[in-house]
């Protein structure tokens, strides 16, 4: 049986395309100047609970049929980063990513 020592998961998401890319990118950059194996980043579809869609009445006295819909969606990015050292892991929770993008990390021994 093949076990994974030290393994991360590193979650990347945001409701805008571009931040997501470029706290993706920051994050492989990185990854790649601490020399750690990773592997990633890998674009999650946008189903289930990641979209969601709002449908607000455009005058609500009269029309009562005019509708408009928004939909909110989270682009997600998960980069794997297997034995990761804690001083590494340390070095990856102080990268400066943008404001609207959000960054999880998930242990897993």
């Amino acid at each position: 049986m093949n076990k994974k020592n030290n393994q991360i998961k590193i979650t990347v998401y945001g409701y805008d395309v571009e931040t997501t890319e470029e706290a993706t990118r920051l994050m492989t950059e990185k990854i790649s100047q601490l020399k750690l194996n990773f592997s990633g980043p890998i674009p999650f579809p946008l189903k289930g609970k990641w979209k969601k869609i709002v449908t607000v009445l455009i005058s609500p006295h009269k029309h009562k049929d005019a509708q408009e819909q928004f939909a909110k969606e989270i682009h997600r990015r998960i980069i794997y980063v297997s034995d990761i050292s804690s001083s590494a892991l340390e070095a990856l929770e102080k990268v400066k990513i943008p404001n609207t993008a959000h960054l999880k990390l998930e242990t897993s021994l």
